[in-house]
């Protein structure tokens, strides 16, 4: 599943690359350092204003999806390209030369409403965005986060109900076929969120809170690596990790030779005696040290 919602990432990048007709940039940081030091004082055509500055820094609502690319009119464009049609069979591929997804039965009728429900093909991305969240958004359209039933593509599209897991992936897929580019990330232990590119930058979206898409710090502009790379890098330059890092390593060692077992376990468990280790373990270093022979 991950591999296809990549494929069609994959496919609105490469029409998207070089092809803005206008972009912004600005560097911002991650998550974290951006929503404690500044906020949105225009949410149509972002803006962006720093508390202790008073600055202000304009995004955009960035461009309509036809002005960018005028020859695509069939609001069913990207679903064409990704998504196995009635007649096609599993493993047709699409212009790109990827497999195309072969959805539950119930799912593409679903995405065809949604699509051809607005004119996004007119709408510049601000627009698309907020009709995405909308539809998929936790408390929106009846979505709730009650546990999903029956095993199905779109969990909250068809459901109306998942984790934040379904969330963002039926969110960043979505977002895709409306021609937004837009990724699923781990912004924190054991939760999903999105990033989305407007106007060439890239804002956190976490359509399983349950707010308004900007009623909270959890929408900001973000650089993407930073925001995308965060918990990753939270997370080995901590103590904890760190920990368990060397206490996989101390066992290499033991499993190696490099240290005895004896060693080792005075590691694991630094307050205890060799005897009361022993007790532990329900057998003495000796006969320990031999089950690894």
């Amino acid at each position: 599943m991950k591999k296809k919602r990549l494929a069609a990432l994959a496919l609105v990048s490469a029409l998207m690359v070089g092809n803005v007709s206008t972009t912004f940039a600005a560097t911002f940081g991650s998550k974290v350092e951006v929503a404690a030091k500044g906020t949105w004082s225009d949410t149509n055509n972002l803006t962006w204003t720093w508390w202790d500055t008073g600055e202000s820094v304009v995004i955009g609502s960035g461009p309509k999806f036809s002005d960018v690319h005028p020859a695509i009119t069939d609001p069913e464009y990207f679903l064409k390209e990704n998504i196995c049609y009635p007649g096609e069979s599993v493993g047709t591929l699409n212009s790109q030369g990827q497999p195309k997804a072969d959805y539950t039965e119930g799912t593409l009728p679903l995405l065809q409403e949604f699509v051809n429900g607005f004119d996004w093909i007119h709408s510049d991305e601000i627009a698309r965005l907020k009709m995405v969240y909308g539809r998929l958004a936790n408390g929106k359209n009846g979505n709730t986060t009650e546990r999903g039933g029956a095993l199905v593509s779109f969990s909250v599209l068809e459901d109306k109900k998942g984790n934040c897991g379904n969330y963002s992936s039926d969110f960043a897929r979505l977002c895709n076929y409306v021609g937004l580019e837009c990724v699923s990330y781990t912004p924190a232990y054991m939760h999903t969120a999105c990033l989305v590119k407007i106007n060439n930058q890239w804002i956190t979206v976490d359509p399983y809170a349950g707010t308004g898409l900007f009623d909270n710090g959890l929408t900001v502009p973000v650089d993407f690596e930073t925001e995308f790379n965060r918990h990753d890098n939270e997370t080995r330059n901590s103590t904890e990790f760190k920990a368990v890092m060397d206490m996989a390593e101390a066992q290499r060692k033991a499993e190696t030779g490099e240290i005895t077992w004896t060693e080792y376990f005075q590691l694991v468990y630094p307050d205890k005696t060799v005897p009361e280790i022993e007790a532990i373990l329900g057998m003495d270093m000796d006969s320990y040290a031999k089950l690894w022979e």
